[in-house]
């Protein structure tokens, strides 16, 4: 991922130990590069119907994954 890291404790999730701000700063910088890619697809628009359909049901799948990940976690 080539980021640059340091040692802190994040105020808003109630992971105090210093082994969970590096996993919570990763799941941050993927949250916000995910709401990034959803405001750029959004503006754009379908050439086709039916890639629009076959494009939802792969962000569903997707969005299905994160979530069983980010479960095992919290």
């Amino acid at each position: 991922m080539d980021k640059s890291c340091r040692i802190g404790t994040p105020s808003y999730v109630g992971a105090a130990n210093p082994i969970y701000t590096t996993a919570t700063g990763i799941i941050k910088e993927l949250s916000l590069n995910m709401k990034v890619i959803e405001n750029v697809e959004e503006n754009v628009e379908p050439k086709n119907l039916n890639n629009k359909k076959s494009s939802k049901s792969v962000k569903e799948t997707f969005s299905s994954k994160i979530k069983s990940f980010l479960s095992d976690f919290f």
